[in-house]
């Protein structure tokens, strides 16, 4: 039915698709992981391009071919079968977030404007019901789409060419409103070679992965590289890790799980559920990658995971810190391979904290420490901003030029002949041969001329009271009546709220953490309502909104019970004084 295209000029995801469908029809790339243990749901090769050619035929008598079209799945089927038939349609898939809070209705609003989405793909009943302006077309996937049989006829094979734009990433939005990155088939299959590469995947290699997909890490890692490379892929969603966190290790024994990981707190958590109770035997032993990205990765939360996991198997060399961007599609350091991962021990270039290492640049990577003033590089151990070059960087920012000229056009000053390099916005430093990140330069708090890294002092907060809930503090400075003023903001744990009498001894022991380990005397301590921080949709803080949400009135306080709600919590006024 779906005949091999044989060699092309061209590689193309949609050539590596029609080609497994034909060849290894049978064959699951995708497993996705139920509630019930027992229950999994395959995905075929031939069965997802059925189901895709069937969509695409749809998006082609819409006459969408070229045009942006916002992906809003709440299940990882229809989100991947909407990703291929974006691609055998010729139109732009946005990925975005199903919305589970307002906050996320107001992404997707964000994404379809500024993409200006011709219309929205979805399997959402919440979606569907979301009032969009423009009356942008909204389509159920779950429905209205040509009989399979009669889809491979009617489908236009008229595939657009891979180095055109085939999907707009936006990005988490951690510093500011998100920006759409451009990558075309051939950037994101040269991402997949560089994960295929740096974790050694071979022809036994598999992935578990709890990651929500319309990220660069969960959309490289679930949808695309397992097709490009043949590696299969079990899909938890996130909701299901967080409720069960040890079912995650359990199925890395179960199902022979070759690479895994995610973000700094996912490991928190994962740690947090291994000490509270006695786990059920587990064989990590075939664990070959696990791979940390995503956020600042903190080295107590390496040597704890070590110290708890080890004995189960798992091997130090497996650890992998990594350093990923919605820019170039991927993770672009890691490893290598094997080895423990390297650290900076406290005090080093002006670091309270010991920091872990995200690894060498891949191969194909050329990576540069650089002054974001001069333009010149740093010498080695000195931080700076991060420079990229790399394969699948992607072709720029989605509706805008001057930004996509100053980010992906950065040249050293003395460069010369250098070409062009991505300026990524974050802080980092080379040691070794070693990246270590140090967050977003935005985010620096710098008082009395000294820099500070912000994630360094939520962690002293975060951790300085058993009532504050983890990965819930943002430090930010604010210029008030004229100097500036260092405000720390935590989220209390919801049971807090009904011990307000212990609401003052919170707020002395994050100013003296804080003190203590950093000599800055904190000028306000908000203690925030359970929810009240504003979060990207993959669960960063927003320190830049936090910022305005504080300095407008918006931060809501927490409230004593029973008004546990935030919305019944009092809105945090910025201190004059």
């Amino acid at each position: 039915m779906y005949p091999a295209t044989g060699d092309t000029p061209s590689r193309s995801l949609v050539a590596i698709l029609v080609d497994r469908a034909a060849s290894q029809p049978d064959d699951a790339a995708y497993h996705f992981i139920g509630d019930d243990p027992a229950s999994e749901i395959k995905l075929s090769y031939s069965q997802l391009l059925q189901e895709a050619i069937s969509l695409a035929v749809s998006l082609q008598i819409m006459e969408l071919p070229g045009k942006p079209v916002v992906l809003a799945c709440k299940t990882h089927f229809f989100f991947i079968v909407g990703i291929y038939a974006c691609l055998l349609s010729s139109t732009l898939a946005v990925p975005a977030a199903p919305p589970r809070r307002a906050a996320l209705e107001e992404r997707i609003a964000f994404l379809a404007a500024h993409s200006g989405a011709a219309a929205m793909l979805t399997d959402s009943d919440a979606v569907l019901e979301m009032e969009m302006e423009n009356s942008l077309p909204l389509i159920d996937m779950r429905h209205g789409r040509p009989a399979a049989g009669d889809a491979p006829r009617r489908w236009d094979r008229d595939v657009a060419d891979a180095d055109r734009p085939a999907l707009i990433q936006y990005t988490s939005g951690t510093g500011g409103d998100p920006r759409g990155v451009v990558h075309s088939q051939r950037s994101l299959l040269a991402a997949s070679d560089a994960v295929h590469a740096s974790f050694g995947h071979g022809a036994h290699s598999a992935t578990l992965l709890t990651l929500p997909l319309f990220h660069e890490t969960g959309l490289m890692l679930g949808v695309i590289h397992p097709l490009a490379a043949d590696v299969p892929v079990y899909l938890m969603t996130p909701a299901q890790f967080v409720q069960r966190p040890e079912r995650w290790l359990r199925l890395i024994g179960q199902l022979r799980i070759t690479t895994a990981g995610g973000p700094n707190f996912m490991f928190d958590m994962v740690a947090r559920a291994l000490e509270c109770g006695q786990p059920a035997p587990l064989d990590l032993s075939c664990l070959d990658v696990c791979f940390c990205t995503g956020e600042p990765v903190r080295a107590g939360t390496i040597a704890r995971l070590l110290e708890l996991l080890q004995p189960y198997g798992l091997h130090p060399g497996a650890l992998a810190p990594c350093y990923s961007l919605s820019e170039a599609g991927r993770h672009v350091t890691g490893g290598p391979a094997g080895h423990a991962p390297a650290r900076l021990a406290a005090g080093i270039a002006g670091l309270v904290q010991p920091l872990v290492s995200c690894g060498r640049p891949h191969i194909d990577c050329r990576l540069l420490i650089v002054n974001p003033l001069t333009r010149r590089e740093v010498a080695q151990g000195d931080i700076g901003e991060i420079w990229l070059q790399c394969a699948s960087i992607g072709l720029g920012y989605w509706n805008a030029p001057r930004l996509t000229e100053a980010q992906f056009g950065a040249r050293l000053q003395d460069g010369g002949g250098d070409g062009a390099y991505l300026r990524t916005g974050d802080a980092g430093l080379l040691c070794d041969g070693q990246l270590y990140v140090l967050g977003r330069l935005a985010d620096r708090v710098r008082l009395g001329g000294i820099d500070h890294a912000a994630h360094e002092l939520e962690l002293q907060a975060e951790r300085s009271h058993a009532a504050l809930r983890p990965s819930c503090a943002t430090v930010f400075t604010a210029d008030v009546a004229g100097r500036p003023r260092l405000v720390v903001a935590c989220e209390l744990k919801r049971e807090m709220l009904r011990c307000r009498e212990k609401w003052p001894h919170v707020e002395a022991a994050i100013r003296s953490a804080i003190r203590r380990v950093h000599g800055l005397a904190v000028d306000e301590v908000l203690l925030l309502a359970p929810g009240a921080l504003p979060k990207t949709s993959s669960g960063k803080v927003r320190r830049g909104q936090c910022r305005d949400d504080y300095l407008a009135g918006r931060l809501v306080r927490a409230k004593p019970a029973p008004a546990a709600s935030p919305r019944h919590g009092e809105l945090a006024q910025p201190n004059k004084h």
